[in-house]
C-alpha cells in the first residue's frame, strides 16, 4: 500500500472527509473557525446543546461510516507504547510481526493500527515488509501516520475521537507495553466485547499497570500455560511470537491460527467464554 492518505476503499475514490466522518456539521464547523482566524462573526446561532446521547449517536454513526471502508475481514488491532520502553519489546515486536505476515498473507483479516510511533509503527513495515499488506491506520482529520506501511484513514475529529472509534472497530486487540492510553482503549474494547490480548513481559499496561482491565490479563482457555508462560517472561523473540501467533483453529478460521478463532468467536458467538 506504501505512503497513501485516506481514501474510501480499493475501490472507489477518496471521499470529503465531511461524508466519511459521517458528520453533518463537519464542514459548517470547519468554516466556523476559519471565520474565526478571519475575524468573522461565528454563524452558531442555529446549534443546539449537544447531550451526551447525542454525542454517543454521533460516535456510532461515525464508528459505523469507517467500519463500512474498511476492507472486509476480522480486525485485528494494535495497541502499544509510542517508543519501546524495555530493551526485549522491539525484537520481540519485529519478530511478531515476521510470523504474522506468514501466518495472515493468504487470509482476508486486517491490521488496525492508530497511526501511532513505536509499537504500532514497527510492526506495521514489518508486516509489509513480509508481504502483508491489508495494514490500515486509523487516524484523526489532518494527521498522517507517516509510516509509508498500509494506509491511513481518518476516523475522528481529534484524538480522543479517534481512539473511541480505534476501540469499536476490532474483533481482536493485541496490547504491547503502552501507558494510561493504551489501559483505557483497551478497557474500551473489552467493554465493547473484542478479545483483548496483552503480553505480559512486556510491562506497563499490558503488565497490568494503568488500571489494564483485569479479565483480560487471565490465561486465555486456547493458550497452553507453558505458551502464557512465554508471554509473561522474558524470552525468546522467535518462541515467544510463535506463541502469540500460533495455528490452533480449523474450518474457516484456520488460515488466521489463534487470532482467527479469537475474532470468529468475538463477531459470531460472543458469549463464549475465552478465558480458563
Amino acid at each position: 500500500m506504501g505512503c497513501h492518505q485516506a481514501k474510501a476503499s480499493s475501490q472507489s475514490a477518496p471521499r470529503d472527509p465531511s461524508t466519511l466522518l459521517g458528520r453533518v456539521g463537519l464542514r459548517s464547523d470547519r468554516n466556523e473557525k476559519q471565520a474565526n482566524t478571519q475575524g468573522e462573526k461565528p454563524t452558531s446561532k442555529f446549534r443546539r446543546p449537544r447531550t451526551r446521547e447525542c454525542e454517543e449517536a454521533e460516535l456510532q454513526v461515525l464508528a459505523k461510516s469507517v467500519g463500512e471502508q474498511l476492507p472486509a475481514g476480522p480486525r485485528i488491532c494494535i495497541l502499544g507504547s509510542t517508543a519501546f520502553w524495555k530493551e526485549s519489546t522491539e525484537p520481540l515486536v519485529k519478530a511478531l510481526a515476521r510470523r504474522l505476515s506468514l501466518s495472515l498473507r493468504d487470509s482476508n483479516a486486517v491490521v488496525l493500527t492508530g497511526g501511532m510511533p513505536g509499537v504500532q509503527e514497527v510492526l506495521a513495515k514489518g508486516l509489509q515488509n513480509g508481504g502483508f499488506q491489508r495494514v490500515v491506520n486509523l487516524v484523526h482529520l489532518g494527521h498522517e501516520s507517516g509510516f509509508c506501511a498500509g494506509e491511513d484513514l481518518a476516523a475522528g475529529l481529534d484524538a480522543v475521537e479517534r481512539r473511541k472509534v480505534f476501540a469499536s472497530l476490532g474483533d481482536v486487540y493485541l496490547c504491547i507495553e503502552g501507558g494510561a492510553g493504551v489501559a483505557e482503549e483497551a478497557q474500551a474494547a473489552f467493554d465493547n466485547g473484542a478479545f483483548i490480548l496483552p503480553i505480559p513481559s512486556t510491562g506497563g499496561a499490558s503488565g497490568g499497570a494503568f488500571d489494564f482491565p483485569k479479565a483480560a490479563l487471565q490465561r486465555p482457555r486456547h493458550v497452553s500455560p507453558e505458551e502464557w508462560t512465554m508471554l509473561e517472561t522474558d524470552g525468546h523473540p522467535e518462541e515467544a511470537a510463535t506463541a502469540i501467533a500460533r495455528t490452533s483453529a480449523e474450518g474457516s478460521w484456520s488460515g488466521l491460527g489463534l487470532f482467527g478463532f479469537w475474532a470468529g468467536a468475538a463477531r459470531f458467538a460472543g458469549s463464549v467464554n475465552l478465558r480458563s
